[in-house]
């Protein structure tokens, strides 16, 4: 059985990646800009930071990229703080890895300290060995640097540790890279799922409760 997991935050762990697009709109329809279609698809595999400078020079926003990202990060701090809840049956697979002593880490293209926040809020903060970021990291999904930096922190090789992802940039990284991938299914990467279903070692479909991550294994 397993021993190591690196999970994702947004989509994989929570549902809230609705909140980062409600997020970018919003601090650009306050300055009067209409964000054209599929923005949050050209930053979702950008860490905050370059995402950040993305849409600084796509709108030529007269702001600084870290203006630009605290004005995002306001909008959706209460968000992580106060309402970002668990993905269906995620609490009873943590539950469940916890009681296997399975060693975990979290990795995540967004704010550790909001992840951090929601995730003890919910009660599993003490679960996972540390919670690294991409902007932390220097490098965005697209690279492996965050998946081998969260291996190394859990003692282990990309060969006997499993991935949590739900975003096919963050997929075919991690496939690259000799890990085991569990694909997650998130409405937010939809256009994407057959490619990300086709990779997964396991692949947790739509409707799926993640327990069945355990009768894959059996």
């Amino acid at each position: 059985m397993m021993q190591y997991a690196i999970f994702d935050v947004d989509g994989t762990l929570l549902d809230s990646m609705f909140i980062w697009e409600e997020a970018v709109d919003r601090t650009l329809r306050q300055k009067g800009i209409v964000p054209e279609e599929g923005l949050i698809d050209a930053i979702m595999h950008m860490s905050m930071e370059e995402g950040a400078a993305y849409v600084k020079e796509r709108y030529r926003l007269p702001e600084s990229s870290e203006e630009i990202l605290t004005g995002i990060v306001a909008v959706v701090e209460q968000f992580y703080r106060e309402e970002a809840g668990f993905k269906k049956d995620v609490r009873a697979l943590l539950d469940e890895f916890k009681n296997r002593n399975v060693k975990m880490v979290v990795a995540t293209s967004g704010s550790a300290e909001l992840a951090g926040a929601a995730l003890e809020r919910l009660g599993v903060r003490d679960y996972f060995l540390r919670i690294f970021s991409c902007g932390e990291i220097g490098a965005g999904k697209t690279q492996p640097d965050i998946f081998l930096k969260a291996a190394e922190t859990l003692g282990s090789t990309p060969e006997e540790t499993w991935v949590f992802e739900d975003a096919i940039h963050a997929v075919r990284t991690a496939k690259r890279c000799g890990f085991k991938v569990t694909a997650i299914y998130d409405e937010s990467s939809k256009k994407d799922w057959e490619e990300i279903r086709s990779l997964g070692d396991v692949v947790l479909e739509e409707a799926d409760s993640y327990m069945k991550f355990f009768e894959e294994q059996e």
